[in-house]
């Protein structure tokens, strides 16, 4: 059995159109990077260049999803020209239209193992803060300082144990399932 042809093409994004205008809002923006460099420092600049960065990352990726969202409302026919609503043809989707619900939409528990991991990083954290302090040579630390040192440490042991023995239990368990299945 063939599979049907694909008959819902989607127009992708129109080529980026630069302007007089955008030309010279880049110019002005590197010459405010150049600026705060200068009264800065080149922290400064750096620090401006990734908080521009990251603004532009996200109008961008706004106005793509945005363009993307609204092309992809509407079917199309072989040439990628909108159809118009008196002209669709309404298709009943069927099972097989749909993926398989995956086990990660249960919830459930961790497990042991995490609970140990956690614990575990917990205690290395507290023992790095415990190795920095009595090895620092610094004569001005007190304990009201170690035992900060042993709160953050700890802490900080403790959420990227979890963290990290978490994400690896979930997309362990993804693996299997999609091997599993994959076999049948």
């Amino acid at each position: 059995m063939t599979p049907p042809p694909l008959d819902d093409r989607r127009r992708g994004l129109p080529k980026p159109q630069f302007g007089l205008v955008f030309l010279f809002l880049t110019v002005s923006l590197v010459g405010g990077i150049f600026a705060a460099t200068r009264y800065f420092g080149a922290y400064g600049g750096f620090a401006a260049l990734l908080g521009l960065l990251c603004i532009a990352a996200h109008v961008i990726g706004n106005a793509w999803g945005t363009q993307l969202r609204q092309s992809g409302n509407f079917p199309v026919d072989e040439e990628g020209i909108p159809i118009p609503a008196a002209g669709r043809q309404e298709k009943p989707l069927g099972q097989g239209d749909f993926a398989p619900i995956t086990r990660l939409s249960r919830r459930r528990a961790l497990g042991v193992s995490v609970t140990v991991a956690t614990v575990t990083g917990i205690l290395v954290g507290i023992s790095f803060a415990s190795y920095f302090f009595f090895t620092s040579e610094s004569t001005e630390t007190t304990w009201e300082d170690f035992g900060v040192a042993i709160l953050g440490f700890g802490i900080l042991g403790g959420v990227w144990a979890f963290l990290g023995t978490s994400f690896l239990y979930v997309t362990w368990g993804a693996i299997r399932q999609a091997t599993q299945e994959s076999v049948k």
